[in-house]
């Protein structure tokens, strides 16, 4: 009995990306934008921004939840399966391009396993509604983009998304697995702020308090540790403001 391959399982989601933005993804793709700008021109048009926030990016992480849910187990077989070389990279949620990780680690090894930047927009805590959508659009239209590449029928594959791999599609393991970093975070802010914080709780608190993210980047005591943005200088309002113009807008998380 054969074993469907990865391009065959991936097919259907992608076909629902590409029905919700190929026509957007293709007008960008001949324009000046970038996926960033796009999103950002998208999430400042006043007539588009509810459309996308209150239908289009729910509808697409609806489908993205669903899609896991069904297929992670299956997927996850597959890829055990394939010949080669495999590497897997987390990233962020940052302004790079999510594929960067395929251009770098495409080129010593068989088969690149992307970590699908849709879900992971859809369930990382802690940014505002704006944001998440923003984000999202982002990369639905590097997905459309990169879809070929994904289909591409040649074995081993290039490149096969699969769901988070520590986490799989269930939102309790994802906010056990966030929970487990907030000592840490708790440590890092207590060296930026120059502060003896007791526990994240704390840190929230503190930096909720000082009402804005420029209050905030006033009390950094450690600027050598708030690096954001690489491009840009390293004072930190310099910093924020480099990621701003990168492709994010909203507030400062901690």
């Amino acid at each position: 009995m054969s074993h469907p391959t990865p391009q065959q399982i991936i097919k259907p989601y992608l076909d629902e990306v590409i029905e919700r933005f190929g026509d957007v993804a293709e007008f960008v793709e001949f324009s000046p934008h970038s996926s960033d700008s796009a999103a950002e021109a998208i999430m400042n048009n006043s007539r588009l921004a509810p459309e996308f926030m209150e239908r289009v990016i729910p509808s697409l992480f609806e489908a993205s939840r669903q899609f896991w849910v069904k297929n992670e187990t299956t997927m996850l077989r597959a890829v055990r399966q394939l010949p080669g070389m495999k590497a897997t990279f987390g990233g962020d949620m940052g302004p790079q391009r999510y594929f960067r990780q395929l251009e770098r680690g495409g080129l010593y090894f068989d088969t690149v396993l992307v970590q699908d930047p849709i879900l992971r927009a859809m369930r990382v805590p802690e940014i505002s509604p704006v944001m998440r959508t923003q984000v999202a659009i982002k990369y639905a239209l590097e997905m459309v983009w990169h879809a070929p590449l994904y289909m591409s029928p040649i074995s081993p594959p290039i490149a096969v998304l699969i769901p988070d791999r520590e986490l799989g599609t269930e939102r309790p393991a994802f906010d056990a697995r966030w929970a487990e970093t907030e000592p840490w975070a708790t440590l890092f802010w207590s060296e930026v702020l120059d502060r003896e914080f007791e526990n994240y709780h704390e840190v929230r608190e503190t930096v909720e308090s000082m009402k804005s993210a420029e209050a905030v980047l006033d009390a950094i005591k450690r600027p050598d540790l708030f690096r954001m943005y690489e491009n840009a200088a390293p004072d930190p309002h310099s910093q924020w403001k480099g990621l701003n113009r990168a492709g994010f807008s909203g507030e400062l998380v901690t």
